[in-house]
């Protein structure tokens, strides 16, 4: 019975100071993510200037935000924003408009990083065709709409971190 006690308080001890060195080399390290720092993002839905202001929007981290060997930012993060301006196209050939601002995304650790960047997508403008077709043929060119304005699915949206992060990582 001593044996099988004396086994037994061994064994705790080993494993007790096993898992304290495990501890020991999950210890956190905390990273600085400088203003300034590049993410680049993917819109995950086409906006059209049908979109009305305010339309909260979906993107995606395209690819790791890394500094010193750390992933700060992981790539498939989703990442928010909103449309600021739209316009549809209008008559006379003027063409519509649409501006969206990139809002925020978050670290590996859970803590929000604030972006900046915007992205502005422009439908073809018609004007002088509309003005010089009712000139010449007939008046009811002036009806000619311009091209919608729109920011397609996939496309790549350049934003910058906005403030200092402070991000814990995994030594």
């Amino acid at each position: 019975m001593k044996k099988l006690a004396v086994a037994v308080i061994v064994f705790l001890f080993v494993f007790s100071q096993t898992y304290i060195k495990i501890l020991e080399s999950t210890e956190l390290k905390e990273i600085t993510l400088s203003p300034g720092t590049m993410v680049i993002l993917k819109l995950n839905e086409t906006i059209t200037g049908d979109a009305h202001v305010g339309k909260v929007i979906n993107l995606t981290v395209l690819h790791d935000v890394v500094k010193d060997g750390y992933v700060l930012i992981k790539a498939g993060t989703p990442a928010t924003g909103s449309v600021v301006s739209a316009e549809k196209a209008k008559m006379i050939g003027l063409e519509g408009k649409v501006t969206i601002a990139v809002d925020r995304t978050h670290a590996v650790d859970g803590r929000v990083v604030y972006l900046q960047g915007s992205m502005e997508g422009k439908g073809e403008e018609r004007l002088v065709t509309s003005v010089v077709v009712s000139t010449l043929l007939c008046p009811l060119a002036l009806l000619m709409k311009g091209g919608e304005g729109e920011i397609p699915a996939g496309a790549e949206v350049r934003t910058f971190v906005a403030n200092e992060v402070k991000v814990k990582v995994k030594e």
